[in-house]
C-alpha cells in the first residue's frame, strides 16, 4: 500500500485556501524560527513575488524583496485568502479568490476590491489573484475585467515543480494536482463524458461542436466566443450543457415564447437500455409556466413540433447523416413545455468523432427546412444575445427565490 495522500481525502475549495495560507504563511517563517524549512520559506516568498510580477511584468522579478507584514487570512470580508507583504518599498494588499470546480458569482470580485479599499488599513496597492485549478469555463476568463490576475492550474504546478521540497503536506498536495490536472487532460482529449469529468467534458465537447457550426456557415470563433453560446447547469445532481439555436415568439401565435437548442446530458438508449452521454434537438415552448395552456396553444405548440419531427426524420433517412447515431426520441405529454426532436447518442469515442463530422450537416438542413416551413429568423442567437439570456434566466430564478421567501 502506498503512503495515504491528505488531498485525496481534502478535495474541497477550503482545502486548497488552506494549503495556499500554509505555503503563502512560510514566506513569514525566518531562519531563526522554529522547525524552519528554507526550501518552502523560499517557495512562499518566490509564490508572493510571482504575483507581483504577474501585475508588474516590466519590474525585474529577481530584484524584489519580499516581506510577509500580516496574514495570511482566510474569509476575512469573505475573501478565501488576504494578506498583507512589502514588496520591494511598496505595502501591497493581495485578495486570492480561490476556485477548483466552481465560477464567481453575484459580483464577489468587484465587492472583495471595495471591501480591502474601504478598511483602515494603508497601501500602496490591492492586487486581486483569481486562482482555478479545475476546468476553466468563460465566466471565468471574464475576472480579468474584474482587474484580477487569471493563475490557472497548470501555472500553478510548473511554479510548485520548481522547488525541491520534501515536505509532506507539499508534496501531497503537488501529486494531486498533477494527478487531477493529467486526468483531466486525457478525458478533454477523448471527449466522451466520464463520470469523473462529466459536466467538463460535456462543455469541451460542445465548445468544439459551436465551432463546427459556425465554420460550416463561414465564419470562426474562438474557444471563450464559443462559450458564450453555451449555458450550462444540473438536474437532479447530473450535469446539462446548451446550445440555443432559435429563441423568439412563435410567428401564428405570439403568446408562445419558443426555443429550439441542442442539450447535451445523459439519458437511456431505449435501443440498448443503457445509460449514454446523448445530444437532443428539443423544442422549449413554457405553456405551464406562462398560464398558457389553452387548447388552441398545445394545439399549435404540437402541430410545429410535429413539423420540427418531420424535417428530422427525413434527414435521417437520406443519404448525408448515415453516420449518425439517432436514438429513439421521447415523446412525452401534449402539454409538457420541453419536447424532444431528435437525439444522437454516444457510445464510444468514434461516435464522438462522427458527430462533430457530421452534425454540422444535419443542423444545417434542419435549419434550412424550418426557416422555409416556419419563417424562422436566419440567423443564430449572438454570443451576446446568449448572455442576455443567462441573465434574464438568472434574474428569474432570483425573483422566484425572493417571491418563495416573502411567501
Amino acid at each position: 500500500m502506498s503512503r495515504p495522500n491528505l488531498f485525496e481525502y481534502a478535495t474541497s475549495e477550503l482545502s486548497q485556501d488552506a494549503f495556499l495560507c500554509w505555503l503563502i504563511a512560510w514566506a513569514g517563517c525566518g531562519a531563526g524560527d522554529d522547525g524552519h524549512d528554507t526550501e518552502l520559506h523560499r517557495c512562499g516568498v518566490e509564490f508572493i513575488r510571482m504575483l507581483y510580477h504577474k501585475q508588474h511584468p516590466e519590474v525585474d522579478q529577481d530584484s524584489l524583496t519580499i516581506e510577509l507584514l500580516s496574514g495570511p487570512e482566510r474569509q476575512r470580508e469573505h475573501i478565501d485568502v488576504y494578506f498583507r507583504a512589502k514588496v520591494a518599498d511598496r505595502i501591497v494588499s493581495f485578495i486570492i479568490e480561490d476556485k477548483t470546480g466552481t465560477s464567481h458569482h453575484s459580483n464577489q470580485l468587484e465587492r472583495y476590491y471595495r471591501s480591502i479599499d474601504k478598511d483602515k488599513l494603508k497601501e500602496d496597492e490591492i492586487i486581486g489573484v483569481y486562482l482555478k485549478t479545475h476546468y476553466w469555463y468563460p465566466e471565468d476568463y471574464e475576472a480579468s475585467e474584474a482587474n484580477y490576475l487569471l493563475v490557472d492550474g497548470k501555472e500553478l504546478i510548473d511554479f510548485l515543480h520548481g522547488f525541491n521540497c520534501s515536505n509532506e503536506i507539499f508534496l501531497d498536495y503537488r501529486k494531486s494536482l498533477d494527478e487531477y490536472l493529467n486526468s483531466l487532460s486525457k478525458a478533454l482529449a477523448y471527449r466522451l463524458p466520464t463520470k469523473e469529468f462529466s459536466a467538463e467534458c460535456q462543455f469541451s465537447f460542445m465548445l468544439e461542436l459551436v465551432k463546427q457550426l459556425r465554420r460550416v456557415s463561414g465564419s470562426s470563433v474562438t474557444n471563450q466566443e464559443a462559450g458564450n453560446f453555451l449555458r450550462r447547469g444540473t438536474s437532479y445532481g447530473d450535469p446539462w450543457t446548451q446550445l440555443d439555436v432559435f429563441r423568439g415568439r412563435m410567428i401564428a401565435t405570439k403568446e408562445i415564447l419558443e426555443t429550439i437548442y441542442y442539450r447535451m446530458d445523459v439519458r437511456k438508449d431505449r435501443k440498448s437500455g443503457n445509460y449514454l452521454p446523448s445530444i437532443c434537438l428539443r423544442q422549449w415552448a413554457p405553456l405551464k409556466e406562462e398560464g398558457k395552456d389553452e387548447e388552441r396553444l398545445v394545439v399549435a405548440k404540437n402541430e410545429r413540433l410535429t413539423r420540427y419531427r418531420e424535417v428530422a426524420k427525413k434527414i435521417e433517412a437520406g443519404p448525408v447523416c448515415r453516420g449518425l447515431n439517432f436514438g429513439e426520441i421521447r415523446n412525452g405529454g401534449k402539454g409538457d413545455n420541453e419536447r424532444d426532436i431528435a437525439i444522437f447518442f454516444l457510445e464510444n469515442a468514434s461516435d464522438v468523432s462522427l458527430l462533430l463530422k457530421e452534425l454540422p450537416a444535419f443542423h444545417i438542413r434542419f435549419v434550412e427546412a424550418c426557416i422555409k416551413a416556419e419563417r424562422l429568423p436566419k440567423a443564430q442567437l449572438t454570443p451576446e444575445e446568449c448572455r442576455k439570456n443567462k441573465r434574464d434566466e438568472l434574474k428569474k430564478l432570483k425573483n422566484n427565490v425572493s417571491a418563495k421567501r416573502q411567501n
